[in-house]
């Protein structure tokens, strides 16, 4: 795992002194050979700590109140994930069936001590986004999204009526924080940092109870797994729940329902995903450059957004990443 995190460095900083870099030239196929240019330690501290606030404004965010889910069950996704990191081994013995609806089960058979923050089922949900994405296929999320929502149903965070589009909705930010959550245990063992504790969950209502008060269509399933909404149907999308969840306009989220756009398997939780976007922003590039290979990084950085993609080909080759 170290040798993925000295190829991650150079993504993660962006912009670093080369003090630390000594005798490490010839690692990772000599993608550290671009520390030559690099500017001062000036620089890179301040990089160092633009990187470090946007990542504790996103933790705050992810214990927080959410699109459908309390700031309680959202912190106990973020902290079962955030510590979680390293546990892949432990479901190595996990294999494919060609429908895997028991994955689940098969997850809570296995001993294993999590953190306790959140019940045994979801974090095994929260464990299979991370270590099982090759395991796990549409039966599998079918069947934890009805597992999850009967547990959140039970405890109260749902309604007894909620739809399956609210289910949907539900899973989704559920992914989406323990994405969050991992992203930020990423971003400090790159830097061999020991973990800062996350906050407390905050108390506040979610923005929605459910996915009418935001979208009135239909969801729907393009490619893989995971609802998404419906592009045709963006008429549906209400502006005003957009701009309650922090998007400016229709217009700025729009992108985010094309079938290309990796947000799309988010569309459907907006605050979330502006969230992980914010976040994205300042630690790689603003999304609306991911596909603009000529784009000026911001002043901050000093990579090139040729550069960026070489590194991040490399990491997502490291951590073999299937996108």
């Amino acid at each position: 795992m170290r040798d993925v995190f000295y190829i991650f460095r150079p993504l993660v900083m962006n912009s670093v002194g080369h003090s630390w870099l000594a005798g490490r030239e010839k690692h990772a196929s000599g993608f550290f050979r671009l520390a030559d240019r690099f500017p001062s330690r000036f620089s890179f501290c301040r990089r160092l700590a633009e990187m470090e606030q946007a990542s504790q404004q996103y933790a705050a965010k992810l214990v927080g109140p959410g699109d459908m889910l309390s700031g309680r069950v959202r912190a106990s996704v973020a902290k079962e994930a955030y510590a979680s990191l390293d546990d892949r081994d432990v479901w190595k013995q996990l294999k494919a069936s060609p429908k895997d609806a028991g994955l689940l089960d098969r997850m809570l058979a296995i001993e294993h001590t999590f953190t306790g923050e959140c019940s045994p089922t979801l974090a095994c949900v929260v464990h299979a986004v991370l270590h099982l994405q090759l395991t796990t296929n549409p039966e599998w999320y079918n069947a934890v999204l009805e597992r999850v929502a009967a547990e959140l149903i039970a405890d109260g965070e749902m309604d007894a009526k909620a739809t399956f589009e609210d289910k949907a909705m539900c899973l989704t930010e559920i992914i989406a924080v323990a994405a969050g959550g991992a992203g930020l245990a990423a971003f400090y063992k790159a830097l061999e940092k020991p973990l800062p504790p996350l906050p407390a969950s905050a108390s506040g209502s979610p923005l929605f109870k459910g996915l009418r008060d935001f979208y009135t269509g239909k969801i729907v399933v393009t490619s893989g797994y995971g609802y998404q909404l419906n592009e045709k149907e963006a008429s549906k999308i209400s502006e005003a729940a957009l701009k309650k969840a922090g998007w400016t306009s229709m217009a700025e989220y729009k992108p985010n329902l094309e079938s290309v756009n990796p947000f799309v398997k988010l569309s459907l939780t907006p605050y979330s995903s502006l969230a992980q976007q914010d976040w994205m922003e300042v630690q790689y590039i603003p999304p609306v450059d991911v596909s603009e290979f000529a784009a000026k990084p911001p002043p901050s950085r000093c990579l090139s957004r040729p550069d960026l993609e070489v590194v991040a080909a490399a990491y997502a080759g490291a951590v073999t990443c299937h996108f």
